[in-house]
């Protein structure tokens, strides 16, 4: 059965043309940004201090050449990783490097932070006011932006996982067949029932309406979906690399809980907009992300099913690392 045909008589060839053009377009535009635009992404994104970009302290270095290891990664595909200094409050991944492409890994500005003491000394703002540090919320709010070495592992391990996805070319495509799928099924319908001859124009107006509608809402759904399978995949992958940065996350998770809560008790009634009394992000219809208790549960099952003589096995395999445990006097 054929889907649908093109009648060059009834639907002129510059329908098709267009829509073909403007899916391919779309898939570029997405994906552009995360590819050839990735200076653009790291100026917009990159903290600034006294004019000058802020750089990566000596332990987050020593993070990044170690993972690169565990990782197994190419010599050039780590000189391809650009890890910088943002103001976001979580880390940050743009571009790709299973294309071969680089990746800007941004990493908050408060996994500089050492001590408490050094949270306090920032100059962080909630709501744009100043913080009482010594309320109850604002000292969880310090404890939980101090992150140990390997909760700081994991959380880069994980944003180095998901540099080395599909996640680019998958969403880009999920884009541009949502166009397509919308334009073939207005042209099915209009070439199987004749609605041309049948409807006004405004009743065709509002059926294509409801067509682009119905595929809007089936490609947040994909891509939500898709969202939540590879963060589900890179907190697994990540736990993986070594006992130690599995409890790195289960620690990272609940200092992420911690801190919403604090936000949620120090923004009020904004702050219960934002999050719910175990410290997950609301959201209203859709599920962008996995919650933190989900992933919290995803690493607490890697950690807890942890198989040491196959991690050991894939140690002895690694070339490069030869034996070496890189990860196992870590500072806690």
């Amino acid at each position: 059965m054929v889907f649908f045909r093109f009648k060059p008589d009834h639907y002129p060839i510059y329908w098709q043309v267009a829509v073909a053009c403007a899916g391919t377009v779309t898939y570029f535009v997405s994906a552009i940004p995360q590819t050839l635009g990735l200076s653009r992404y790291k100026k917009f994104l990159q903290k600034y201090k006294d004019g000058k970009e802020e750089g990566l302290d000596d332990e987050l270095n020593e993070i990044i050449q170690k993972l690169g290891v565990e990782l197994d990664l190419e010599e050039s595909t780590k000189q391809d990783i650009q890890p910088f200094i943002t103001a976001n409050m979580n880390p940050i991944t743009k571009g790709n490097l299973e294309w071969r492409f680089s990746a800007i890994i941004g990493i908050p500005a408060t996994f500089l932070c050492k001590s408490v003491q050094d949270v306090k000394k920032s100059d962080l703002l909630v709501g744009g006011e100043e913080i009482n540090w010594e309320s109850k919320d604002g000292q969880n709010l310090a404890d939980a932006l101090t992150l140990s070495y390997r909760a700081k592992a994991f959380a880069i391990a994980r944003e180095m996982e998901y540099s080395l996805s599909n996640s680019i070319v998958i969403i880009s495509a999920i884009r541009s067949l949502a166009i397509i799928g919308a334009y073939c099924t207005g042209h099915f319908f209009n070439d199987r029932l004749q609605l041309k001859a049948r409807l006004p124009r405004q009743m065709r107006v509002g059926m294509y309406t409801l067509f682009a509608g119905f595929y809007f809402l089936a490609y947040e759904v994909l891509k939500d979906t898709y969202i939540c399978l590879l963060e589900a995949k890179a907190d697994r992958e990540a736990a993986k690399l070594h006992p130690n940065i599995g409890k790195g996350g289960l620690e990272y998770y609940e200092k992420l809980q911690k801190r919403n809560i604090a936000l949620r008790n120090l923004l009020k009634k904004e702050g219960e907009a934002y999050y719910s009394l175990f410290g997950n992000e609301k959201h209203s219809l859709m599920k962008p992300h996995l919650t933190l208790t989900e992933r919290t549960d995803i690493v607490k099952n890697i950690v807890d099913s942890f198989d040491y003589e196959k991690d050991l096995e894939r140690r002895n395999a690694l070339k490069e690392r030869r034996n070496i445990d890189l990860f196992a006097n870590m500072r806690f």
